[in-house]
């Protein structure tokens, strides 16, 4: 729990330290290794990678105004809104239809643990959406 704490501190204030994206993946991979789940030590990851290659391009890049950005930048919120409303639909759906969820749980493991967080974080970053945020900044 205090390597999970530590880490929200960690994205939260001090993205843009020059080795935050080694922390981040450094205390995700420790994450797993003391029993802190498959998906949040994968989603660290992620956000490890992303910061390493947005401060590689010195910071985040202008969104570009091809056809194919527009519209991942328009499916970006949706994915997000679709990946955080999963998690209570999943239970009320796993009540009615148990049987449906555990003969297609590899298909919602994909599409809801390793495709959507990825497309979320790296469509956000294609867009120039990625930026460092700070919880308390007014």
């Amino acid at each position: 729990m205090l390597i999970s704490l530590y880490l929200l501190v960690w994205v939260t204030e001090f993205t843009e330290a020059q080795h935050a994206a080694r922390l981040i993946m450094f205390f995700s991979i420790l994450l797993l290794l003391f029993v802190g789940g498959f998906v949040p030590a994968y989603t660290g990851l992620l956000a490890g990678f992303s910061l390493a290659k947005s401060n590689l391009r010195g910071g985040a890049s202008a969104p570009s105004h091809s056809q194919f950005s527009v519209l991942l930048s328009r499916l970006c919120m949706p994915a997000l809104a679709l990946y955080l409303a999963w998690f209570p639909i999943s239970w009320v759906f796993g009540h009615y239809f148990g049987e449906f969820m555990l003969a297609n749980a590899p298909l919602f493991f994909l599409l809801f643990v390793l495709i959507l967080p990825a497309r979320i974080v790296f469509a956000a970053q294609k867009c120039g959406q990625l930026e460092p945020v700070h919880a308390f900044d007014s």
